[in-house]
């Protein structure tokens, strides 16, 4: 899972700066205890996002531990966005955008002192990273792959998909379905050279997941 909080800049110009830390401190303090709960493990990100690997555990499946953690990190965003909404008396939104992927490579530490930093080597972070960077709105997006790793029976329990827009120009969410970033940026679009890298890679929003 890679976490960035969007437009950190944008936040970070309209407070001041010791009110800034205190808001990613906040982020971070309050969705450990999230982590926690569902085995995430801490791994080096570079400025105010988060990296967490999420392994194979024995009485649960990893993949929808990744799942509900972005989920309720979503909740929890909500929560400190009305906070700060109601003590600044603004009207941003602070959303954390979410990439899910899901593969095998190298697992290794950074140590420097007393400290160790864990981080993961190949494509599959380098994927999720990128998704992350194409969410919006706190929104979660995971890959096909991913999803294809989930047993269909709690596959589901998932509410997943992509919306579309219809002939009448309406806005529909078509669940358990998935779309290459391509599609879904627009070939027109200034910023799909931005996701060249990514850009046949299917994905998908997750919205929802019933309790298990």
């Amino acid at each position: 899972m890679v976490a960035d909080v969007q437009n950190s800049i944008k936040i970070c110009s309209e407070l001041p700066a010791e009110e800034y830390f205190e808001l990613i401190n906040t982020i971070w303090q309050r969705s450990a205890p999230i982590f926690r709960k569902y085995y995430g493990t801490y791994g080096k990100h570079a400025g105010d996002g988060m990296v967490y690997y999420f392994f194979p555990q024995p009485d649960c499946d990893y993949k929808l531990n990744a799942i509900q953690c972005s989920l309720e990190l979503q909740r929890l965003m909500k929560e400190i966005t009305q906070e700060w909404q109601a003590r600044k008396g603004w009207f941003s939104d602070i959303f954390l955008n979410i990439g899910l992927n899901e593969g095998q490579e190298w697992f290794g530490s950074y140590h420097a002192g007393d400290h160790v930093e864990f981080t993961v080597l190949g494509e599959t972070i380098n994927y999720a990273s990128r998704i992350s960077d194409f969410a919006r709105d706190g929104s979660i997006w995971a890959t096909k792959n991913m999803l294809n790793q989930i047993p269909q029976s709690n596959r589901e329990k998932i509410n997943f998909g992509i919306t579309r827009t219809s002939n009448s120009n309406e806005t529909v969410f078509v669940t358990n379905t998935y779309s290459s970033i391509s599609n879904l940026v627009g070939h027109d679009n200034p910023a799909s050279d931005k996701f060249k890298d990514i850009d046949m890679i299917p994905v998908t929003e997750i919205r929802a997941i019933a309790r298990q």
